[in-house]
């Protein structure tokens, strides 16, 4: 549940300065306080008119601002997330790799660092990192790390945890996602921590969470992952659908 708070404020960064406003947002026991645009159209408007001024008219499309409110999908992952954490932690112990992508206001990833959790957020749009700087500033000590990236761009990593929410939205990412999942999810986990020697974690332990309202996208995303490899189980949700992939 969200409760909206009388305070706007403004947020700069290196690219545009943002009318904000903040809100709290109670999921599982915790309670955020979310900095988010304060009028997703009127900012739109205003982005475009800014870079038409500039005589930069197609930068806008790159640097749209829809990472900035919190979306609903991201809104029921993140319950799901603040329901299944325990279990998570009773299963792989203190120290789980979890990645958020495509993590915009990254809610799902400040309810997990907000419960202890160590997480990395990527994201493409720039201005993310000065979001998600000012809203992890609200949880001191929290341990939450934050870096461009596409998962377009290959690479070779392993997590117990990949987080997505509304990220099927482009005709190409059905197809670039689930080469991801499939690659991340069907790699080897070591153990490092102190006092422990290093050993292989089991594949069956390493899973995604997918959440999507339904975009038109998501039927060829989960037989593209079906096609690779991966089990893929759904359960719907406040409007929302859930995916569960692993390494079948």
């Amino acid at each position: 549940m969200q409760h909206m708070q009388d305070l706007t404020t403004r947020l700069r960064t290196p690219n545009f300065e943002y009318e904000t406003a903040i809100s709290r947002v109670d999921l599982g026991g915790l309670s955020l306080e979310i900095e988010h645009l304060a009028d997703i159209d009127k900012t739109i408007d205003q982005l475009f008119e800014h870079y038409l001024a500039q005589g930069k008219k197609d930068l806008f499309e790159e640097m749209c601002p829809y990472f900035g409110i919190i979306w609903p999908a991201a809104r029921v992952l993140a319950q799901v997330v603040a329901e299944r954490e325990t279990s998570w932690r009773n299963e792989w112990g203190e120290r789980p790799r979890v990645l958020e992508l495509g993590c915009g206001l990254a809610l799902p990833s400040l309810v997990l660092a907000a419960r202890g959790w160590s997480v990395v957020a990527r994201d493409l749009h720039p201005d993310v990192e000065y979001f998600l700087a000012r809203n992890r500033s609200r949880l001191p000590g929290v341990d939450l790390v934050f870096e461009r990236a596409d998962w377009q761009e290959p690479r070779q990593e392993a997590w117990h945890l990949v987080l997505a929410s509304d990220v099927l939205y482009d005709r190409s990412q059905p197809a670039s996602l689930a080469r991801y999942l499939a690659t991340s999810l069907k790699g080897t986990l070591v153990d490092s921590r102190a006092g422990h020697e290093p050993h292989p974690e089991p594949g069956a332990a390493m899973r995604a969470l997918v959440c999507d309202p339904g975009r038109g996208y998501l039927d060829e995303f989960i037989s593209r992952c079906r096609d690779l490899g991966l089990s893929v189980s759904s359960e719907g949700l406040f409007g929302c659908r859930i995916l569960e992939l692993r390494s079948a």
